[in-house]
């Protein structure tokens, strides 16, 4: 006997369309990110907390998942997201909603934009860059050192107040829209620093470990007292 289908996911085009999701501040993203020929460690840290405001919007319609698994690997961080409809599975006869694999090159931005219901923060994170780099194209490189920021906030036990290892699978929405807020109110208290590839982020309780930081350019200190 065919079970019954489960309902369908919010998508991020359906939330546009019905008002849903928060417009984006063109204005602001304009201000603070535009005509960067170059940036500094203060303009990553404007990065991450626009993205951060932005995750935080997507959230409040899209759904949460874990990273993929790859090959039975459980420590995967593997971009993962779900479709917003449930697919049924006739040999099993259970539904499920089908994984898009947002890493494959064949998954484009605008099919996780019109299709999944589900993101992990890797894929939203993707998708709130690819939103913003269409308003400044100049700030692509510095929304991609924001995604790294985003994953050290989150990675930094100090900072977002869990094991994010051993977390990030079992949170569901209401979780991680929790964590993200958490963890842009930390933002402004931590030291982040430009390094050769990824940026550097020091919780107040670490900021003593900036001096054997050999490779980093240059410092953003804290912008509210530790």
């Amino acid at each position: 006997m065919k079970t019954e289908q489960p309902p369908s996911q919010m998508t991020l085009t359906a939330a546009r369309e019905t008002g849903l999701l928060s417009p984006l501040d063109r204005g602001r993203v304009r201000a603070q990110l535009g005509m960067l020929g170059s940036f500094s460690a203060n303009d990553v840290r404007r990065a991450t907390a626009l993205m951060l405001a932005r995750l935080i919007d997507y959230y409040a319609v899209v759904q949460y998942t874990g990273p993929g698994y790859v090959f039975g690997r459980t420590d995967s961080t593997s971009a993962s997201a779900l479709n917003s409809v449930a697919s049924h599975n006739y040999m099993y006869g259970s539904w499920s909603y089908r994984e898009m694999g947002p890493s494959h090159p064949s998954c484009t931005v605008q099919e996780l934009i019109n299709e999944a219901g589900w993101l992990c923060i890797s894929a939203a994170s993707k998708l709130v860059a690819a939103e913003m780099s269409d308003e400044v194209p100049e700030a692509t490189d510095v929304l991609q050192q924001a995604r790294y920021c985003v994953d050290s906030l989150l990675a930094e036990r100090s900072i977002s107040g869990i094991n994010w290892s051993d977390s990030r699978r079992r949170l569901g929405t209401p979780g991680i829209r929790k964590l993200l807020v958490r963890i842009q109110s930390a933002l402004p208290s931590v030291q982040i620093g430009l390094g050769p590839i990824r940026p550097v982020v020091l919780s107040k309780d670490q900021m003593w470990m900036a001096g054997q930081c050999r490779d980093i350019r240059e410092w953003s200190a804290p912008s509210v007292a530790a």
